[in-house]
């Protein structure tokens, strides 16, 4: 067994203990004791509602693999978002991250509600996926599980958006979501965002693709109780984009994933029970194409399972463990990863919603097929306005 030699315990235990009397200070107090909302204003059947988060943290790092040890500050999402609607029936959505100090624009979306349970979206945006791809404000512990960053990664991008249009029906025990888009959600006009004219230039952005994607995803609640949820999502990908290549050549897919949740929300249930599959299958490459003398066939699998325990009304300790296989069809690189930490919310001491204001303390271990690990500790202050 491979371990990495730390710090000297007395001092690492200093530079921790500084750091989260450091990430303290850094929670916006002034915001946290003010109940502060979303706002909405309007004339006449138009309204719009801005509103926006910030998640600043303070981490400590040992990679070992390179034998270093990191400490410091940083920004992990500055999210601000409106939403803009004529009556009951069209709205427009866009949000916006600048967290790397460039604002870049995540969803765009118009939408038409025929009905109260109709709804389509056309744009970029998040739509069917798997479901721990929730929202950025409702995460278990300090980030979405690794295996869904990877799949987003290795699909149509890691920010999980994509150009389409999407059909979502809701009714009182579940949803159904169907999804035509792009299969690449890259800004890039000759990948993902097809917006040419035809004029002088290439109508095609030089590019010769026809493929699209597909995706399903459905939830079920087989009781009334919410946060009870059952459900999956299945998928085809030919647009074959970057990021499914293997040695400079695209690859089409086929995907899927199923959960079962109970308690879907931190803080919504006394005791919260998660557990996750993700799986991906890539088009086998000939030898020909490849100029080998094998194939190259490629199956990722990952899954996640998280328990939370609620004490009082405002805190949740809880513990995820994954575990990750790039390919399946390859022996000796599958991984491991444990989370375990708790959350206190300020807002839930005051009455109001869990996430609105939140501190956040998480413990992550990760370790190879090769038992090296790497270790992280994060402390991180969410405030939703």
């Amino acid at each position: 067994m491979l371990f990495y030699q730390p710090m000297p315990i007395r001092f690492s235990f200093l530079l921790v203990l500084c750091l989260l009397l450091a990430c303290w200070c850094v929670v916006p107090l002034d915001a946290i004791s003010q109940g502060v909302a979303p706002v909405s204003f309007g004339e006449g059947n138009v309204g719009f509602v801005v509103g926006g988060t910030a998640q600043v943290r303070a981490t400590y790092a040992q990679d070992a693999p390179l034998l270093a040890n990191r400490l410091g500050f940083g920004i992990r999402r500055l999210r601000l978002r409106m939403h803009a609607s004529t009556g009951q029936r069209v709205g427009f959505f866009v949000q916006a991250d600048g967290a790397d100090a460039n604002f870049k624009v995540l969803d765009l979306a118009v939408e038409y509600r025929p009905s109260s349970r109709w709804r389509l979206r056309a744009g970029r945006i998040i739509s069917a996926r798997p479901a721990g791809f929730n929202s950025h404000t409702r995460i278990d512990a300090v980030d979405r599980p690794v295996t869904i960053g990877e799949w987003a990664k290795h699909t149509i991008g890691a920010d999980g958006h994509d150009f389409g249009v999407e059909a979502r029906f809701a009714g009182p025990q579940g949803e159904v979501l169907a999804f035509l888009h792009n299969g690449d959600g890259h800004w890039d006009r000759a990948r993902g965002n097809f917006r040419e004219e035809v004029g002088l230039g290439s109508s095609t952005r030089d590019t010769d693709r026809t493929g699209l994607a597909a995706t399903v995803y459905a939830a079920f609640t087989p009781t009334k109780r919410d946060g009870l949820d059952v459900g999956g999502f299945v998928g085809i990908n030919t647009a074959r984009n970057p990021n499914t290549a293997h040695q400079g050549i695209g690859r089409a897919y086929t995907t899927y994933g199923a959960h079962v949740y109970g308690g879907a929300i931190p803080g919504s249930w006394p005791v919260r029970v998660k557990a996750e599959v993700v799986g991906l299958r890539y088009e086998t490459l000939d030898a020909a194409v490849l100029d080998t003398s094998n194939v190259f066939a490629q199956q990722m699998l990952g899954a996640s399972v998280l328990a939370a325990v609620r004490f009082l009304r405002a805190g949740e300790v809880f513990a995820r463990y994954e575990r990750f296989d790039p390919n399946t069809t390859t022996p000796g690189d599958t991984f491991t990863f444990a989370t375990v930490g708790g959350s206190l919310s300020t807002s839930a001491l005051r009455g109001q919603p869990y996430h609105r204001e939140r501190i956040t303390l998480a413990w992550t271990m990760r370790m190879d097929a090769t038992e090296t690990m790497t270790y992280g500790l994060i402390l991180q202050a969410q405030l939703v306005f």
